[in-house]
């Protein structure tokens, strides 16, 4: 009916563990949160909390690893984590976000600096021999159920891709490749009541200095599929006639 102690003789708490900890199953709280290095929070089902910093050399600080060697069985996926709450509106009233994950977090300025900051962070890894597609990310299907349902939906800010961007396809030649077996349109719609206007806009410097008489504006090239490849058909081109 007391505390039981593990690698001491006056343990303070019901289970009072003194040394390390090797599990090989999981924390299943009864009745309530959980709190590991700090205080439960009655909103949070499982707490995390310390202070910790890296002890030198080549080693990252990180505050959960997942190391787990997972061998999968034909047919079924296989998932390093899986996050899969069931969240349920309240009975009145309006949530401004409902997410399966949100990250919030805060950075602290030092002495060393950073090069890049990033709320997700995904790095290189290489895919098992035989993989046919791999990514950094992936998106298997758009949500459903709302009045608009997006795949991805960037709210703020810029987007950068340093790489080329296909729609359509997965071997994009150029920076934005569109392709596809019917109609290929861009479509550039403007819905305002003002004078302003829609517009492509073709932009042109020598490295920041003014232009040559010939130098190239831009261009507009039409190509069709004679035998082997594509053979340009017709071409619209802008030059300047003059460094003005």
């Amino acid at each position: 009916s007391g505390n039981v102690g593990i690698g001491t003789t006056s343990p303070s708490q019901a289970l009072s563990l003194a040394g390390a900890l090797y599990m090989t199953g999981g924390i299943n709280p009864a009745g309530g949160p959980t709190a590991i290095g700090g205080v439960t929070d009655p909103a949070v089902q499982l707490n995390l909390f310390g202070s910790f910093a890296a002890s030198g050399g080549n080693y990252d600080a990180i505050a959960l690893r997942i190391g787990t060697i997972l061998t999968g069985t034909a047919g079924n996926d296989i998932f390093g984590l899986q996050v899969a709450p069931t969240l349920v509106e309240a009975g009145s009233g309006t949530h401004s976000v409902v997410a399966g994950i949100n990250l919030t977090p805060s950075f602290t300025a030092g002495a060393a600096g950073t090069i890049n900051a990033a709320g997700i962070n995904i790095r290189s890894f290489a895919a098992a021999a035989g993989t046919t597609n791999a990514s950094g990310l992936r998106i298997a299907a758009a949500p459903t159920g709302a009045t608009n349902n997006y795949s991805l939906w960037v709210d703020d800010g810029n987007a950068i891709f340093d790489g080329n961007v296909g729609i359509g396809t997965t071997s994009p030649g150029s920076l934005t490749n569109l392709y596809g077996t019917s109609d290929v349109d861009l479509t550039i719609d403007q819905n305002a009541n003002n004078s302003s206007r829609p517009g492509v806009v073709f932009s042109k410097s020598r490295s920041g200095t003014a232009l040559s008489s010939g130098d190239v504006l831009g261009t507009l090239e039409f190509h069709g599929y004679s035998g082997p490849g594509f053979v340009r058909s017709a071409i619209i081109r802008a030059e300047t006639d003059a460094a003005t």
